[in-house]
C-alpha cells in the first residue's frame, strides 16, 4: 500500500489511542474510578472485540497471554489496549497489505467506539472535560439521530451550534444536526457526543496523503478554509452558520485565534458570558494572544463594568501577539469616554492613530474629543455622537487578524 495511506492509518491509530488514554487518565488517575462496577461492563465487550480482531488475523504476537478474562481488571485492560495500539502502529510502519487494511480500520473504529463509551461514562461519573480527538479522515456518526440530508443554511433563525453529524468529509454541504441553543460545546450527552469512524473510501479519497508533515499541513490548510467560510457567514450575518465552520476548524486545529473567533460570534448573538468563556480558553491555549484579552474587555464594557474592562485592555496592550495593536487603545478610549475622562480618552485615541494612521475614523474621533476639551465647548455627555465607537451587533468590536 502506498505510503500516504499508511501514514493516515498510523495517524488514526495514534489519535484513537491518545483519546482512550486521556479518558483513562481522567477516570483512573484523576477520579479513582477503576473499581466502579459499571466500568468493567463498559469496556469488556471492546476487549473481546479487539482481542478477536487481533487473534483472528495476523497480530497474535501483540496479545499478552497473561491477560485473560480470569485476570481482567480495568487497569490491566488500560495497559493492554494502549500497548496493542502502540504495537500495531509500529507494525504498520513496515507496510500494510491491501487485505490488511480493513483489519486496521476495524480496530481503529473499535477504539473510537470504546472512546465514546468511556467519554459517556466520564460525563456521567465525573466533572472532567475531556478533549475530543482531532481527526481529518474520520466521519462523525450518531447512534440515535439520523443524518439530516439537507439543511437550509440561509435560515438564520436558530443561533445554536449545528452539530455536524455527517456521512462524509464535506465541509459545506449542509449536513448538520442542530444542537440546543443553550448547550455549551463541552456539555455532551448520549445524543450529541460524536462517534468517529474511519471508512475505506475516506482513506482512498483523502487529499492529505504523503508524509506526516504534509498530513499536518493539510489539516492546517483545511482549518484555514473553514475559518474563511466562517468569516463569509459573519459578513452575511449568518452567525449560526459561522459557528458551524468555526467549530469544524477548531476540531482540526484548536488555537487561540479560533477560540477567540467563536467567542466573538457568541457576542454577536448577545451571549457575552459564553463569549468570555471562549476568550479565557484562548488565553489558556496561548497567553500571548492579544485579541482574546481585548475581547474580554469589550464584553465587560458592554456589560457596564468599565474599570474591569480597562484592566483587560491594558493586558491586551502588553500582549506580544497582536497585529492590530490599535484596538485595545481604541476600546480603552471608549471606556474613558463613558467615564467622561476626555483627556485620557484623547491620549488613547492618539496612540491608536500612531499605530494605525490609515484609519480616518480615528482622526474624526480625535477631533470630536478635542472639541469637548475646548474652553468654549459645553461639557455634556456626547458619547452618542461617536458612531465609530458604538458597538454594532452586525459587526465585530474589532476585526481579528487572519493573515
Amino acid at each position: 500500500m502506498e505510503n500516504s495511506k499508511v501514514n493516515l492509518i498510523r495517524s488514526e491509530l495514534d489519535m484513537a489511542a491518545s483519546y482512550i488514554e486521556r479518558l483513562f487518565h481522567g477516570i483512573i488517575d484523576l477520579s479513582d474510578l477503576d473499581f466502579h462496577p459499571e466500568l468493567k461492563k463498559v469496556i469488556k465487550p471492546y476487549y473481546q472485540e479487539i482481542f478477536h480482531l487481533l487473534n483472528e488475523q495476523f497480530f497474535q504476537n501483540i496479545l499478552n497471554d497473561s491477560f485473560r478474562e480470569t485476570s481482567f481488571s480495568v487497569s490491566l485492560f488500560r495497559e493492554w489496549v494502549l500497548d496493542a495500539f502502540k504495537t500495531l502502529e509500529m507494525v504498520s510502519r513496515l507496510g500494510i497489505n491491501t487485505d490488511q487494511l480493513n483489519v486496521y480500520i476495524d480496530i481503529i473504529n473499535c477504539g473510537y467506539r470504546l472512546g465514546r463509551e468511556l467519554h459517556l461514562f466520564c460525563l456521567r461519573e465525573t466533572d472532567l472535560v475531556v478533549e475530543l480527538p482531532r481527526t481529518v479522515i474520520t466521519s462523525e456518526s450518531s447512534f440515535n439521530e439520523p443524518v439530516i440530508d439537507q439543511v437550509d443554511l440561509t435560515d438564520n433563525s436558530d443561533f445554536g451550534i449545528r452539530n455536524f453529524l455527517q456521512t462524509d468529509d464535506s465541509s459545506a454541504d449542509g449536513r448538520e444536526s442542530l444542537k440546543d441553543e443553550n448547550e455549551v460545546e463541552d456539555d455532551w450527552n448520549e445524543l450529541t457526543l460524536p462517534l468517529y469512524q474511519v471508512r475505506e473510501e475516506n482513506i482512498a479519497s483523502s487529499e492529505f496523503g504523503g508524509s506526516i508533515l504534509s498530513y499536518s499541513m493539510g489539516v492546517l490548510k483545511k482549518s484555514k478554509e473553514l475559518i474563511n467560510k466562517g468569516h463569509e457567514c459573519v459578513f452575511e450575518k449568518k452567525y449560526s452558520n459561522a459557528l458551524v465552520f468555526f467549530e469544524r476548524s477548531r476540531r482540526l486545529h484548536e488555537s487561540a485565534e479560533i477560540l477567540t473567533l467563536i467567542g466573538w460570534v457568541y457576542s454577536l448573538l448577545n451571549n457575552l458570558e459564553r463569549g468570555k468563556k471562549f476568550c479565557l480558553k484562548a488565553i489558556e491555549v496561548d497567553p500571548d494572544y492579544g485579541p482574546a484579552y481585548n475581547d474580554i474587555g469589550s464584553y465587560l464594557l458592554q456589560e457596564g463594568d468599565i474599570s474591569e474592562s480597562i484592566r483587560w485592555f491594558n493586558l491586551a496592550k502588553n500582549a506580544p501577539i497582536y497585529h492590530n495593536k490599535e484596538y485595545p487603545y481604541i476600546n480603552m478610549g471608549r471606556a474613558f469616554l463613558m467615564q467622561k475622562k476626555y483627556q485620557q480618552a484623547l491620549d488613547e485615541f492618539k496612540v491608536a492613530k500612531k499605530l494605525a494612521p490609515h484609519q480616518k475614523q480615528i482622526t474624526e474621533t480625535i477631533k470630536k474629543v478635542e472639541s469637548l476639551l475646548a474652553p468654549t465647548e459645553k461639557k455634556t455627555d456626547v458619547f452618542d455622537d461617536f458612531s465609530f465607537l458604538q458597538r454594532s451587533k452586525s459587526r465585530a468590536e474589532f476585526e481579528p487578524e487572519f493573515q
